[in-house]
């Protein structure tokens, strides 16, 4: 027993004492990895700069005021959008920290200014945000981040609101080691939301510069390791219940941040599918564009199955995952779908087929006139059938 509880004490000893030697490094060294900690001086003599929602104008959507804090209740033509007029040197405030209550995962929100030299340009990051959670995020991590800030605002997309938003605003940041790392905590914890390749990948690091949290928990466990090593010359200890312990505490680490992540895309599906039928789900999706098209051609433009659609879209491949044709491809089900990539295979059309061109295709051009697309030298007989933002559907009729 008296092993066991030594090969523990140890174990958890290089733990503690590598994860305190870590910070304390960052805190020494970090102005060497990030120069913005020489860039930033204090703005106005202030380390942060609060701004309140109630100093900021709606200028689309519906809102109130309440506690200090704006309510935002609901959305004009899908849009909520608020701004106000500021005078702020970016480089002295690198970063920014919101705190947004009842936010949806299909609800899009942007932080956005417009810079003093640029008046007619209107820059955006978007804020990952889901619940009620507070964030800081870097704004020194976008190139437009420069200059003299002019004017700021909050800007949110959806559908439609399922609760209300209470924005209490905005607070600005100087760069401190301790700003620097709750931004890079905030990052880690992060769920950028459903991707196309959620099903297969779940993404473990974060990008644009930030430290890695796989990188991080290596150098924690190098380091453990390491004084463990030295405590193992100093006193005797069988060293295998320490490395066992050590390797479980790395990889429990990193499993409690994918476990986020995939509590966060659970509750975001419940969120968003929880409840509905088929049809719902479809229309509720992100590629819900795709599947309304597709309902759009299948109920009003398409004949019975069994002609032959031949898909083309702007891409060189023929295989592999071009996301958009696939499920358009799937939607069309149970119609003959054939992908040809960018041209028509005219050595294998027949009177009677359709050819579906998803969104545009570079080249390849429809003359109304001549009833009939071409590319290059190339053209063919076609008739409109049915033109969306999504696709347009053609019928080959060459003896029209």
């Amino acid at each position: 027993m008296s092993e066991w509880v030594r090969g523990t004490s140890a174990g958890l000893a290089a733990l503690l004492l590598a994860l305190v030697t870590l910070l304390v490094g960052y805190l020494c060294l970090a102005p060497v990895f990030y120069p913005q900690l020489h860039k930033a001086g204090p703005g106005n003599g202030q380390d942060q700069l609060t701004v309140n929602s109630g100093t900021f104008i709606g200028r689309t959507g519906s809102y109130s005021s309440l506690n200090g804090s704006t309510h935002i209740s609901g959305l004009t033509d899908g849009r909520a959008l608020f701004t106000r007029h500021i005078s702020l040197e970016a480089k002295a405030y690198p970063l920014l920290r919101i705190e947004l209550k009842g936010v949806m995962p299909k609800d899009k929100v942007y932080f956005i200014w417009r810079k003093t030299d640029e008046t007619r340009k209107i820059y955006s990051a978007r804020l990952q945000i889901a619940g009620d959670n507070k964030a800081t995020i870097m704004l020194d991590k976008s190139s437009h981040w420069t200059g003299n800030i002019s004017e700021i605002g909050l800007d949110i997309y959806s559908t439609q609101l399922d609760g209300t938003i209470i924005f209490s605003g905005f607070t600005f940041l100087t760069a401190t080691p301790l700003t620097i790392m709750e931004a890079t905590l905030t990052k880690w914890q992060e769920f950028p939301g459903w991707t196309h390749e959620s099903i297969n990948h779940l993404a473990g690091d974060p990008d644009n510069g930030f430290p890695s949290i796989i990188l991080s928990v290596v150098l924690w466990t190098a380091l453990a390791l390491t004084l463990l090593a030295v405590c193992r010359l100093l006193i005797i200890v069988e060293l295998s219940l320490p490395i066992l312990l050590i390797s479980f505490a790395a990889w429990f680490a990193i499993d409690i941040g994918w476990q986020n992540q995939l509590a966060k895309q659970i509750s975001d599906s419940a969120t968003v599918f929880a409840g509905l039928t088929s049809d719902e789900k479809f229309s509720a999706d992100q590629d819900s564009a795709l599947y309304k098209f597709a309902k759009t051609l299948k109920t009003q433009h398409l004949p019975s199955p069994g002609a032959r659609i031949i898909m083309l879209h702007d891409s060189d491949k023929s295989e592999g995952h071009v996301y958009p044709r696939l499920r358009l491809q799937y939607h069309l089900l149970p119609h003959n779908v054939h992908n040809f990539r960018r041209w028509p295979p005219s050595y294998h059309l027949r009177p009677g087929d359709y050819i579906l061109i998803l969104n545009k295709v570079a080249g390849l051009n429809y003359s109304t006139e001549k009833q009939s697309l071409s590319w290059g030298e190339r053209k063919i007989k076609a008739r409109v059938i049915f033109e969306s933002e999504v696709g347009s559907l053609y019928l080959h009729a060459p003896n029209e």
